[in-house]
């Protein structure tokens, strides 16, 4: 038979801290939000937001937590949504760390608009960098919302590109901010904490009548 063992079980490595900030939505982003909800449709001046599906309302409504929405048939261009609270905060998490700052951040447009002058950060699309690498440089990973495919396996390899050989850190901190309670929700599902065999649809119905403050 095969024995296989966890990686705790064989490497000396420091502990991983897991903790979740919650960060309160702008104005701007409240009022956008609980409109897509009810009415599954955003107009501004630049063209048009649309949710037709589930999936879609879940994608533009994370997509409006992180400041950054795609416009509908556009090309990839977006509206841009005031999200101070939220960069505020990760600017914060970057001053209080002792070493380099890992920020996972879910889609292209909002990596686009964020600070990188720091030189101790490093901007991450989660699915792109969650395998082959390794950040053992920093002991500090920062989401700035859940990942967009609501994968755990995501979630999880993301966050041991820092828990590796190599690191020397007294341990590894991973922060989530959350300013909603969908991304609550989310971020209980890629922590392993839902049943996997759960129906997608109906995660999906519960995700999307999640009170923005819920």
């Amino acid at each position: 038979p095969a024995i296989r063992y966890k990686k705790e079980d064989c490497l000396d490595l420091p502990p991983v801290l897991y903790s979740k900030r919650k960060v309160p939505l702008s104005k701007e982003q409240q009022t956008a939000y609980k409109k897509l909800q009810r009415e599954l449709i955003l107009e501004y001046k630049k063209g048009v937001v649309t949710a037709s599906t589930a999936s879609a309302q879940i994608s533009k409504l994370l997509q409006i937590c992180t400041g950054s929405v795609y416009l509908t048939e556009s090309g990839g261009d977006t509206i841009q949504l005031d999200c101070s609270p939220r960069i505020k905060e990760l600017e914060a998490v970057i001053d209080e760390a002792a070493t380099k700052t890992v920020a996972f951040v879910p889609f292209r447009a909002t990596l686009d608009f964020l600070p990188n002058s720091k030189m101790q950060l490093l901007l991450c699309q989660p699915q792109a960098t969650s395998h082959g690498l390794s950040f053992v440089s920093a002991s500090t990973a920062i989401w700035f919302s859940p990942p967009s495919n609501f994968s755990a396996e995501t979630f999880t390899q993301a966050c041991a590109r820092l828990d590796r050989p190599g690191q020397q850190a007294e341990n590894v901190s991973i922060i989530q901010l959350s300013g909603s309670g969908m991304e609550d929700k989310i971020y209980h599902k890629v922590e392993g904490k839902l049943k996997s065999s759960e129906n997608l649809l109906e995660l999906y119905g519960e995700l999307i009548e999640t009170p923005v403050n819920g």
